[in-house]
């Protein structure tokens, strides 16, 4: 198993695959982000290597995000070949545009369990914040995850005077459908900036809007190492979450690791830079003890919390966008 300095089991790893999205979406994607060159990414092979080794030493989840996962040529090969390793759990983030024609066969590689970006229920909204009129294939996309029984959580990241007035239909959501719809807290990871934004909603008030909404609603059991408070709306098929990702109230258990698609390690969201694990296994082919090596020193330098790495991290300004850290 692998523990960093404060003794907190690191076992599961989220992989951004690709830099690139089909959305435009203000929050995670500037309107102008600048892509990297193919070669600047890691190819299938080096994940698959890291991946290998990870697997190895201990870690039991992965989780692959982007950008957009499936806007990456090729992913299934990529999936079809990770499946196969004897990771505990593989999901998958996405936005839904690309998925449909995708999920029977990530079901039947044993990805069962799928985070869906969606931040709006409204057509309208949605095409004028993603800048794309895709809605109705992401609805297309939820409809067929729920007929095939797959584990669904919703994702939607609350921005004051663009989505807040969709906290109680959003929630509400929950009631008919076997689905964990999460509210997400705004971070300040849109490459320019350190600071939460104008738009920014805390938990509390999320919270308190949806006791108000609903008065059955009540606590149920976290996960371990879980990033969301859940919740029920009394009678209700699915669940209601809220993740503190400003606030960072969880990070006194956090489990994970990141690995971008650039083969940059980070232990915290909110760290700065991080160490590049491309360079490593570029430099040294090959090489598990090298790379392990790497992996091992970052993690035993793990932030106690996202407090102490945006401290550190503070004279840099947070100049990656979501889209590149990997949602």
């Amino acid at each position: 198993m692998i523990y960093d300095s404060l003794g907190r089991k690191i076992d599961y790893v989220r992989l951004s695959v690709t830099d690139r999205c089909n959305l435009r979406c203000t929050y995670c994607m500037p309107h102008d982000i600048v892509f990297a060159p193919k070669n600047e990414l890691l190819s299938y092979e080096e994940m698959l290597f890291i991946m290998r080794v990870l697997q190895k030493k201990g870690i039991r989840k992965v989780r692959l995000t982007g950008g957009e996962p499936l806007a990456r040529k090729n992913l299934m090969f990529f999936l079809r070949e990770l499946s196969t390793y004897g990771f505990d759990e593989i999901t998958l983030t996405t936005n839904g545009v690309l998925v449909y024609d995708y999920l029977e066969e990530l079901k039947s590689l044993g990805i069962n369990r799928i985070n869906l970006s969606l931040d709006t229920l409204d057509k309208e909204k949605f095409n004028r914040v993603t800048l794309r009129d895709d809605f109705d294939k992401v609805i297309r996309a939820l409809n067929k995850m729920l007929e095939l029984g797959m584990e669904v959580r919703m994702n939607a990241v609350l921005m004051d005077g663009i989505n807040d007035d969709e906290i109680e239909s959003l929630a509400g959501f929950s009631i008919k459908n076997k689905v964990g719809v999460r509210f997400i807290e705004e971070m300040p990871f849109d490459g320019k900036s350190n600071d939460k934004s104008k738009n920014f909603i805390d938990y509390k008030s999320i919270l308190a809007r949806i006791e108000k909404a609903y008065p059955g609603l009540y606590k149920i059991e976290d996960a371990a190492s879980s990033t969301s408070l859940n919740y029920k709306i009394k009678g209700s098929l699915g669940s209601v979450g809220i993740i503190p990702a400003y606030s960072r109230t969880f990070c006194s258990t956090c489990n994970r690791i990141r690995l971008t698609s650039f083969g940059e390690l980070k232990t915290c969201l909110y760290e700065g830079g991080g160490v590049s694990i491309r360079d490593i296994i570029r430099q040294y082919p090959g090489d598990e003890e090298k790379l392990w090596e790497t992996i091992a020193k970052a993690i035993a330098a793990k932030y106690k919390d996202g407090f102490e790495a945006e401290k550190e991290n503070k004279l840099g300004g947070f100049k990656q966008s979501m889209s590149i850290i990997g949602g």
